[in-house]
C-alpha cells in the first residue's frame, strides 16, 4: 500500500479501488499512487493530488489502458483521439512509461471503453492486427469468431449482454470487409472473440492473435466512468493481443522462414569478416560505421569475425547462420575504401564502397 494512503488513514481494498477509478482521474495522480516519487504534484494539467487524495474530474471520450510489467497494475488515462494503431512505432508519452520504456505492440492489452466507442476501437485493433501479420510476412489467415455454447454452462455474465458482444465483433466484421465463420463454443468464458488463425509453412493453423469484447468483467468488477451527463457508467472492455504468445510467434516465424529472416527481422544483418588478424581494427571501425548509419531508424546489427580462421570458414558459417549480408575486408579494400559483399542468397556481389553497400538493403 501506497505511504501517502496509509498516512491519511485511509482503508480499504486496493484490487477494487482501482477497479473503481474514474476514467477522468489525472494520470500524475493515479502514478503518485503506484509508483510514488515518480510524479511530483502540479505534473497533471487534468486533475490534483492533494495530500495523496485523488480528486475525480469528470471528463468524457477517454480510454483506460491496463498494463502488467513485474510491476503494480498500472492505469493509465489517455485522450481518445490518439488510436492505438497511430501509436504503433512511436515512442510512448512519458505518464505511460512510468520510469521504463514499455512497446504497446508487445503487450496483452485491456481497454476500456464507453460503448459508443466500442465499434471504432475494435476495428482499430483488428487493423493493428492485420498490420502486425503483413509485416512479418504471415499473410495466409483466416478470421474465426468465437461466440458461447448455448449448452455449456462455463460462461457468466447475462444473455443481453452476449447478444450485443456478439453484434459488435459481426458489426465490425462487415464493416471491414472480412469473410469470417463463426465457431460455437470457442468464445472465452466472459465474452465473444475474433481470432486471426495463421497456416504456418506445415499448412498448420494456429491462433496468432485475438481480440476479445468483454460486457462481463466490468460489471463483476463494478467499474464505472463518468459520462457527458456527469453519472456513473459501465464501461466495455477489449482484451487483445496482436499475435497472441511471443514464444509461439519467434517458433512460428522460424519455420516459416527456415531461419533466414528477413533483413529488418535477422538478429544479425551484417557479418563482417577481416581476413587476417591486421585487417580486424578495420572491421571494427567499418562495425561502428554501420551502427551509425541505421537501418530504418535503428542501428544496424553488426557483428565481426575475428577469430583465427580461414576466410572460407567464416563465410561457411555465416551462411549457415543465415545471415543476410558478408561484408569481407583485406587489403585491397582497405586501400580502394570498398568492401566485398556477400549476400545471402546471391552468393558474392562485388566489390563496392559503404554508400553502394548501404542502398542494397531492402
Amino acid at each position: 500500500m501506497d505511504k501517502n494512503i496509509l498516512e491519511h488513514g485511509l482503508n480499504f481494498n486496493r484490487r477494487r479501488f482501482l477497479s473503481r477509478l474514474s476514467l477522468g482521474i489525472g494520470s500524475a495522480a493515479l502514478g503518485s499512487l503506484l509508483m510514488p516519487g515518480l510524479f511530483s504534484k502540479g505534473n497533471s494539467n487534468e486533475g490534483d493530488f492533494v495530500s495523496g487524495i485523488p480528486h475525480f474530474a469528470p471528463k468524457a471520450k477517454r480510454v483506460i489502458y491496463l498494463f502488467q510489467n513485474g510491476a503494480p497494475s498500472q492505469l493509465e488515462s489517455f485522450d481518445y483521439k490518439p488510436k492505438l494503431r497511430e501509436m504503433m512505432g512511436q515512442e510512448l508519452p512519458a505518464s505511460v512509461r512510468m520510469g521504463q520504456r514499455l512497446t504497446i505492440l508487445f503487450k496483452v492489452a485491456h481497454l476500456f471503453v464507453t460503448p459508443d466507442q466500442l465499434q471504432e476501437e475494435f476495428i482499430g485493433v483488428v487493423d493493428l492486427m492485420k498490420t502486425v501479420l503483413k509485416k512479418l510476412g504471415l499473410t495466409d489467415f483466416r478470421v474465426r469468431v468465437g461466440v458461447k455454447d448455448p449448452a455449456s454452462d462455463k460462461y457468466v455474465g447475462h444473455d443481453d449482454n452476449w447478444v450485443a458482444a456478439t453484434k459488435a465483433i459481426t458489426d465490425a466484421c462487415d464493416k471491414l470487409g472480412l469473410e469470417y465463420e463463426i465457431s460455437v463454443g470457442d468464445a472465452a468464458f466472459y465474452g465473444p472473440k475474433l481470432d486471426l488463425m495463421i497456416k504456418d509453412a506445415l499448412g498448420r493453423e494456429w491462433q496468432m492473435g485475438t481480440v476479445q469484447v468483454d460486457y462481463n468483467l466490468p460489471e463483476r468488477f463494478e467499474l464505472e466512468y463518468i459520462g457527458e451527463d456527469s453519472k456513473p457508467h459501465r464501461p466495455v472492455m477489449i482484451h487483445r493481443a496482436p499475435f497472441g504468445s511471443l514464444e509461439r510467434m519467434i517458433g512460428l516465424l522460424t519455420e516459416q522462414y527456415a531461419g533466414a529472416y528477413p533483413f529488418w527481422m535477422s538478429p544479425v544483418q551484417v557479418s563482417v569478416l577481416p581476413i587476417a588478424d591486421r585487417h580486424v581494427e578495420h572491421a571494427e571501425a567499418l562495425a561502428n560505421e554501420l551502427r551509425v548509419r541505421q537501418y530504418d531508424g535503428r542501428p544496424i546489427r553488426v557483428s565481426v569475425d575475428d577469430r583465427r580462421e580461414t576466410l572460407g570458414k567464416k563465410i561457411r558459417e555465416a551462411q549457415l547462420q543465415k545471415t543476410p549480408f558478408m561484408l569481407i575486408l583485406g587489403d585491397n579494400d582497405i586501400e580502394n575504401g570498398t568492401v566485398g559483399v556477400r549476400s545471402r542468397e546471391g552468393g558474392d556481389v562485388g566489390a563496392m564502397n559503404l554508400e553502394a553497400f548501404l542502398e542494397l538493403l531492402p
